[in-house]
């Protein structure tokens, strides 16, 4: 299937194509659109790092602390891509928390108690999270209940999983391979140079877009923006991860997850369907999209990323606890819609999650480095919810209009 057979003006003449947009311009408005509140959210997170740097006796923003935080956003942004890709279809994902609680146990469990090696539980983790996801998916696309109440009840289920394989306790004392993947670090002279290679990739890649666009003559002023930008984050990572530690393993895995999602959702015809899906479920099925087969990978494929982030939770704990992540389904929910995801489908991009994850993160760091009561982070997270799905639905009303 082409970008041809989805579009609405396919079929209706020459004069259509010629008035249709998309045809004409190497890029969407709703791509445009998507652009523009990311690059927002990149002045929000902006504002935050600089209002705590001096609440906070200027240590936000230091090499040590920018560490810590790229490996507290790690989880929820990879557990999120899931969420994010779900939401877009007009699904959702309300177990992930207790999925990542039933791993972490199960993990601690076979390594300490069992004494399996790191491997193997490694493999388990991975099918556990397989399984899960693919129970949803079944219960929603066969049995055909809501993906509300389906992951709801897997919410209910694992959880209780979680406490019952663990008799209600704590395991700790994991195997320092796996302690290493949450705790350990990439030297900082090949941190500076991966950084360096990573950055010089995307601003190639961004360049080739605006020469693109030049050519079409539709050069939009957000790609400049967004190239600055690139290379700043660039300068800042070099700057954090080359002088101190080096790049955190869980903030290196994030990247990775984070190349492969945004290459499935954006270069391939899979990513298409998601769209469409979403945008419109029975055009998609009259265009000849499989939605069940699509719609179950996407609850597999969650969860996946839901046992990514539990592998790297336990391991930088040290410990299974079965009350490990407990509203975790929420804080990624959040982080998408907070980064421009609809909550009503067809509508949202990897990197605004991304985005989002790091804005509630960084409130989070900066709120218990003030030493600020940790529950206003709740109050914080609250209102930019509200604020992003109030954006979200008056965008849609003009867009009607």
């Amino acid at each position: 299937m082409t970008a041809e057979t989805l579009s609405p003006s396919a079929g209706q003449g020459d004069s259509a194509e010629r008035k249709d947009p998309r045809k004409i311009l190497p890029y969407s408005r709703e791509a445009e659109s998507a652009v523009r509140r990311s690059l927002v959210l990149v002045g929000i997170i902006a504002l935050v790092w600089v209002v705590f740097h001096f609440l906070t006796g200027q240590v936000f923003i230091t090499p040590r602390n920018l560490s810590n935080l790229a490996v507290q956003v790690s989880v929820t942004a990879i557990v999120a891509v899931g969420v994010t890709w779900l939401l877009i279809a007009r699904q959702i994902d309300l177990s992930s928390g207790a999925l990542i609680a039933l791993i972490a146990v199960i993990v601690a469990e076979l390594q300490v108690t069992q004494g399996w090696p790191v491997w193997v539980t490694l493999v388990v983790a991975v099918v556990v999270g397989l399984a899960a996801g693919l129970v949803n998916g079944l219960l929603v696309t066969f049995v055909g209940i809501p993906a509300f109440i389906a992951t709801l009840a897997a919410f209910s289920y694992l959880r209780g999983g979680a406490y019952l394989t663990s008799d209600g306790n704590t395991v700790a004392g994991l195997d320092p391979t796996l302690v290493e993947i949450g705790n350990g670090n990439v030297p900082p002279i090949v941190s500076v140079v991966v950084i360096i290679v990573a950055t010089a990739a995307a601003v190639l890649y961004k360049i080739n877009e605006i020469r693109v666009e030049k050519a079409a003559g539709a050069v939009r002023p957000s790609q400049m923006v967004t190239l600055a930008l690139i290379v700043l984050a660039g300068v800042i990572a070099a700057w954090a991860f080359g002088t101190y530690r080096g790049l955190p393993f869980p903030a290196l895995i994030l990247a990775i997850v984070f190349l492969g999602a945004s290459y499935l959702t954006n270069h391939t015809r899979f990513g298409r369907y998601i769209y469409a899906i979403g945008g419109n479920p029975e055009s998609a099925r009259r265009s000849g999209i499989k939605i069940t087969r699509v719609l179950i990978i996407l609850f597999v494929l969650a969860g996946l990323m839901t046992a990514i982030g539990a592998i790297i939770q336990v391991a930088r704990l040290d410990a299974g606890a079965p009350s490990t992540a407990e509203l975790q389904e929420l804080a990624c929910i959040s982080a998408a819609v907070i980064g421009g995801t609809s909550l009503f489908g067809g509508r949202g991009r990897l990197l605004g999650t991304a985005l989002g994850a790091l804005l509630m993160a960084s409130i989070a760091n900066g709120l218990s480095l003030a030493g600020v009561n940790t529950f206003w982070q709740q109050v914080a997270t609250g209102v930019l919810l509200v604020v992003a799905v109030a954006t979200d639905r008056r965008t849609r009303k003009e867009n009607k209009l």
